[in-house]
């Protein structure tokens, strides 16, 4: 048996026989004595005759449980009679023992009981509080992976707006018009496997009787591709444009286009595959060349098919690598096909490739013409395709010694997609009426919604608002810091009248949690009708140090209404005023240059 026992009872007896069986036994035959005793250690167990007087004329049970609430209390009677039973355990008392008992094991198994409940409440105590603490920290964890999620998603904003200003300026190397299309007619299809790609192509004029043409494919994907297409498109212009134009055959271009990237040292594994073609648009003939490309195709009147190679490296790998002239001489009406491995690599679900024998059939079937060569062989893919997604950036150039039957082909910028892990419900509704601002969130309200909350608080001639969060699911530690500053200042510094309605119970609870009083004290116990042209609001992300700003911002404002944030978002406003003391330096020396 294990357990430390206080007697309060003035018969020796009882502690001297406890303490022969072992047991850690203090006793008092006072509540002076007892008091003393108590305030020196902790007991599991107080045995206590409930005829001692103590002061103030209280019952000596009751007087023990006020001085040792967590100690369970067990009752001697001497009488055992029911109504001094019934009285003790009214008082508190765990259980009530017999003052004269037969044997001691009897007496001993009584008080074994009470010390094995009590072990039990403490390990059940114990265990309630880790859980507790455990609770604590994953509340902690979870608030800090959330603003990291924030982050992270807001860095992926960021990068989507770089990334299509970059595929603005991509497909800004497209051409857009065809030259001499009084003799010749181009149609083109482009697509790069994400926004940006290594695929370019063009057609230019060199002078009023020769247009120059080429298609060209980098290695890789994405960025360092599209990268190196801007770099491509510069070294073709200042290669055409020495000596008069493309006066040299298309080989010695490429001979010098393969110096020039060599001498740009460049990283291993960049290169590029490139077909170049110079036509003569009155006498419809053309000298052409390769640099480890894909064969061209031309489409005679007859309806053959002559399929024209030059093996020979791609530009980038070798310095001493000599690049031969073809020629070929066209009639009115024949084609020339060019075109990116990603046509013939093109795969269907099963992962079968769309193949070279696939496209000789789509542009033999097609009527004869650059555009309508293009269209066949993009409906030919997309049904092979069947849906599959791209695995390569694909691109299809035709040239036709016709005049010019529709505008040439100019890339349509795909539709814009939500930021990756963006929740796709969150929107934003508000309406202005008499100068009453309403506002109403759905789905989970982030750094990005705050953002647009607040700044819909701050538009002029605003003077009372109300925020509704019906259909709101889950706001994060950002959104719960603005909203405690614009409950907190808006008032205080503006007079706006500021009110909360149709709060769901989970975030009435977080922002208990996290003591946000000032935020609570902003409630509409009734809510009021929102105006039925409630519209969407676009816009109003920030990005970059504007962003650092808003998320160092929100998460001070959380501390400032309850210190104790303090400890639970210390590592994320470490890293936010690191960053934010990176931006001033860099900011600092950008000035002093």
């Amino acid at each position: 048996m294990q357990g430390r026992i206080l007697i309060l009872d003035d018969n020796p007896g009882l502690h001297e026989r406890l303490v022969a069986r072992g047991l850690e036994v203090d006793a008092a035959a006072n509540a002076d004595e007892a008091f003393r005793l108590a305030g020196q250690a902790a007991y599991d167990a107080v045995l206590v005759n409930p005829r001692i007087p103590v002061p103030g004329g209280q019952g000596p049970i009751g007087w023990m449980r006020e001085r040792a609430p967590d100690t369970l209390i067990l009752a001697i009677s001497a009488s055992g009679a029911a109504d001094e039973v019934r009285s003790a355990i009214r008082q508190g008392a765990f259980d009530v023992l017999p003052g004269q008992w037969e044997s001691d094991d009897l007496f001993l198994r009584r008080i074994e009981q009470a010390l094995a409940y009590k072990q039990l409440r403490n390990d059940r105590d114990r265990l309630q509080e880790s859980l507790q603490s455990k609770d604590r920290e994953l509340a902690d964890r979870l608030g800090q992976l959330e603003l990291a999620h924030s982050i992270l998603q807001a860095q992926a904003v960021a990068i989507q707006m770089d990334l299509s200003r970059a595929m603005r300026i991509q497909r800004g190397l497209l051409p857009r018009t065809t030259p001499r299309a009084d003799r010749i007619s181009a149609a083109a299809a482009y697509h790069p496997m994400a926004k940006v790609g290594g695929d370019l192509y063009d057609v230019f004029p060199l002078d009023d009787k020769r247009v120059g043409c080429f298609i060209a494919d980098t290695s890789g994907h994405g960025i360092s591709s599209a990268m190196l297409t801007v770099f491509l498109k510069h070294a073709i212009q200042s290669v055409t444009c020495a000596g008069g134009g493309m006066a040299r055959l298309p080989g010695e271009m490429l001979r010098e286009l393969n110096r020039t990237i060599l001498s740009e040292a460049f990283s291993e594994g960049l290169f590029v595959s490139m077909t170049c073609l110079v036509l003569d648009v009155e006498m419809f003939s053309a000298a052409y060349s390769s640099a480890g490309h894909r064969p061209l195709f031309v489409r005679r009147n007859d309806g053959s098919l002559e399929r024209l190679h030059r093996p020979a490296p791609v530009l980038g790998v070798n310095p001493f690598v000599a690049y031969s002239d073809g020629e070929i001489v066209l009639e009115p009406g024949e084609l020339i096909v060019f075109h990116t491995d990603g046509i013939t690599e093109a795969r269907n679900v099963e992962g079968d490739s769309f193949g070279e024998e696939r496209l000789v059939e789509a542009i033999r079937g097609a009527e004869p013409h650059a555009d309508t060569i293009v269209a066949a062989v993009e409906q030919a893919r997309d049904a092979f395709r069947q849906g599959a997604p791209r695995v390569d950036d694909a691109t299809l150039l035709v040239l036709g010694m016709e005049p010019q039957r529709a505008p040439l082909w100019i890339p349509d910028e795909p539709a814009p997609q939500p930021a990756a892990g963006g929740p796709q419900s969150v929107k934003v509704l508000t309406a202005y009426q008499n100068g009453h601002r309403f506002i109403a969130l759905s789905g989970t309200g982030s750094w990005r919604e705050s953002q647009q909350v607040f700044d819909l608080c701050r538009q002029p001639g605003v003077q009372s608002i109300t925020l509704d969060l019906l259909e709101c699911t889950h706001l994060d530690s950002t959104f719960l810091g603005v909203l405690h500053n614009i409950a907190t200042t808006l008032s205080d510094a503006s007079g706006i009248r500021f009110e909360i309605q149709n709060v769901p119970r989970e975030l009435l609870k977080t922002m208990s949690e996290l003591g946000l009083i000032g935020v609570l004290m902003h409630f509409r116990p009734k809510a009021v009708p929102l105006p039925a042209d409630m519209a969407p609001v676009e816009g109003g992300a920030p990005a970059g140090e504007e962003l650092g700003r808003l998320l160092l911002w929100a998460h001070e404002a959380l501390v400032e209404a309850d210190p104790r944030n303090a400890d639970r978002f210390a590592a994320v406003l470490q890293v936010l005023h690191d960053q934010a003391c990176g931006a001033s330096r860099n900011a600092q020396r950008t000035h002093a240059s």
